[in-house]
């Protein structure tokens, strides 16, 4: 009998040749949701993304670290509502520079949220897991923006939001090869054009 969306069909087993690695490379895209005019999902799987549309003009934008590791996390929800999924990424960024200060303060005040994608250090098979891609339903916000140790660096996190959580799991970014996915992360950082 074929399995229908929620319900399970498959095995989960251990790979010896591909063990999952801890953490994320120290590089955060961050796309304002209103930038973005269509999400193209896998046709079997709706945890893949295989393609993300920017409205003319627009780009992501990318917070590079110097190697304080990104902790992304994530857990579920069930309640009288349902079930979802509150996506989660602190990070920080080495930097309180007026330009910097500008840029945390607007994406602060992103009214419609962002998207996230990180690289992980796991790659998954044939790079299918490089790429995690959080808050492409909802979107997520900046829920702390602060120095808290008066060290010029800015801890901050981003955040499903109360009530709106996430209706999925984190997806995950991948197109065919390791590479192609690789092209197409690189080129959402260029402003289409008008």
């Amino acid at each position: 009998m074929p399995a229908t969306y929620c319900e399970i069909a498959n095995d989960i087993l251990i790979n010896c040749t591909n063990p999952p690695l801890r953490g994320a490379k120290d590089r955060v895209i961050i796309i304002p949701r209103r930038s973005v005019s269509a999400i193209t999902l896998n046709s079997t799987n709706h945890l893949i993304v295989e393609g993300i549309t920017m409205e003319a003009g627009e780009r992501a934008y990318e917070y590079v670290g110097d190697g304080t590791l990104l902790s992304p996390a994530n857990s579920m929800v069930r309640d009288e509502f349902g079930i979802r999924y509150p996506h989660r990424l602190p990070f920080k960024v080495h930097s309180a520079t007026p330009a910097t200060k500008k840029e945390l303060e607007y994406l602060s005040k992103e009214r419609e949220g962002v998207i996230v994608i990180l690289e992980q250090n796991y790659q998954g098979d044939s790079g299918n897991a490089k790429y995690l891609v959080l808050g492409k339903d909802a979107g997520l916000y900046v829920t702390l923006l602060a120095d808290e140790e008066g060290r010029n660096i800015y801890s901050i996190e981003l955040t499903s939001m109360d009530g709106y959580e996430e209706p999925h799991m984190p997806a995950n970014f991948f197109i065919t090869s390791a590479a192609t996915t690789k092209l197409a992360v690189e080129a959402l950082l260029v402003a289409t054009s008008a």
